[in-house]
């Protein structure tokens, strides 16, 4: 049987209603922000639009408000990029000559943005399973196909065949495809917890093949009496891959392999370790497993195990590394925000206020930012011949680091300097 999943959108209670959470403290930010476009432009600043702790600023409304359920139905980008165009109509107004009230302004801008998010109920075809009777973990419930009209007809419209078992959750959010994800969540750990029951609830042994059930990536949502259909990737069966006529790849990688053969014992099996993680990265979608492993690699890369916080240690070094070989290097202050995000999830807390969309497109660009990193790790250490981990990594802060730092310090992150400092001097 296949896993599908139907998607249906209920109303929202109160559309009309702009008195969304926090709107108060949201209104001071803006105004807080349109402050920063009436201070002038001078020095380096004067060809960027605004004032550094303008920028600042914009980029902290920006996270809040993506993260916010009345306005996560825009994408980040989308969000920053209306910002910048309603700060650029405030200072032409104002140039203008006409008087405005910035709290009403700013109140005119969020209100404009803002949506009151829809409630959806999702529900996933299951495959590989047969539960008795109606069982329900959390908000997640359990239900046959036929429990419930139309169902069956929707998740026949796939040619396939048709699934017995439903798995439904009720979800709130600001557009489809984040309660696509959510409902996911919620799905997958709902049966994470009947897998790990079968596996060690009953007295006698049971393998993994017994709890191979799961979701197979098609779904389906209904508007109204319609539905339409849809999927996410899922690979089950591997695609062959000719890379024979990949002459100058095929060398880059020979250069790569050499460059690992020739680290010292330490480095090459940190190295490995490194690999490895990266490695499970690369197989999940799942942006919780890819930004713990991901990080797990740059610590085994790039921090003794005796280190303090290791946040402002893999942002600096990740960077000198990149400098070593005076080469370009991603922006450190994305570094630093995702590991934060790692941090909270190892130790059973929640993100920083970002929404699944944006925080898969952040783990995403960190599995590219890790393996240029490793790339780049393993040809210095190939060139430069170090001998243990401790005399690679004393390169890195005694020769690049201060460098680095005044880079970060120059760009508004000297809490990252701070940190970084302080690690150093425990």
């Amino acid at each position: 049987m296949f896993g599908r999943v139907v998607l249906k959108r209920m109303a929202s209670e109160g559309d009309d209603h702009l008195d969304y959470p926090d709107r108060a403290n949201l209104v001071n930010s803006m105004c807080q922000l349109l402050k920063t476009a009436r201070t002038p432009l001078t020095g380096k600043w004067r060809g960027y639009g605004l004032v550094e702790k303008g920028w600042h600023q914009l980029d902290r409304l920006t996270h809040i408000l993506s993260g916010h359920l009345y306005f996560e139905h825009c994408e980040r980008k989308a969000i920053r990029l209306q910002l910048l165009s309603d700060l650029n109509r405030y200072r032409a107004l104002r140039e203008r000559g006409e008087v405005l009230n910035s709290k009403q302004f700013a109140t005119e801008v969020l209100d404009a943005l803002a949506k009151p998010p829809t409630h959806w109920l999702v529900y996933f075809g299951v495959h590989h399973l047969e539960l008795a009777g109606e069982i329900a973990i959390g908000d997640v419930r359990f239900v046959h196909i036929d429990d419930e009209e139309g169902l069956a007809e929707a998740f026949g419209s796939y040619g396939r065949e048709v699934p017995r078992l439903l798995c439904s959750v009720s979800v709130v959010a600001g557009n489809e495809k984040l309660a696509l994800l959510r409902a996911r969540r919620s799905a997958d750990m709902a049966l994470a917890l009947i897998r790990q029951k079968v596996l060690y609830g009953f007295a006698a042994k049971v393998y993994l093949d017994q709890v191979a059930f799961g979701l197979d990536g098609t779904y389906a949502w209904r508007v109204e009496r319609e539905y339409f259909s849809g999927w996410w990737p899922v690979q089950e069966h591997p695609l062959e891959m000719d890379l024979s006529a990949q002459n100058d790849w095929t060398e880059s990688l020979k250069k790569l392999s050499e460059c690992r053969e020739v680290c010292c014992p330490e480095i090459r099996n940190r190295v490995d370790t490194a690999l490895e993680w990266l490695d499970i990265a690369a197989h999940t979608e799942n942006w919780r497993i890819t930004l713990t492993t991901v990080f797990s690699a740059m610590e085994a890369l790039l921090v003794p195990e005796n280190s303090g916080t290791k946040a402002a240690a893999v942002t600096v070094r990740s960077v000198a590394v990149h400098a070593a070989l005076d080469k370009r290097f991603f922006h450190p202050i994305e570094a630093y925000n995702a590991y934060l995000s790692r941090n909270y999830l190892v130790h059973g807390g929640v993100t920083l206020d970002m929404n699944e969309i944006d925080l898969t497109a952040l783990a995403e660009d960190r599995k590219t930012w890790a393996f240029r990193v490793f790339s780049d790790y393993l040809l210095l250490v190939a060139t430069s011949g170090f001998k243990d981990l401790r005399e690679m990594i004393s390169y890195l802060d005694t020769q690049f680091g201060d460098k680095v730092c005044d880079w970060l310090t120059e760009n508004g992150m000297k809490k990252i300097v701070d940190e970084y400092q302080r690690m150093l001097n425990v």
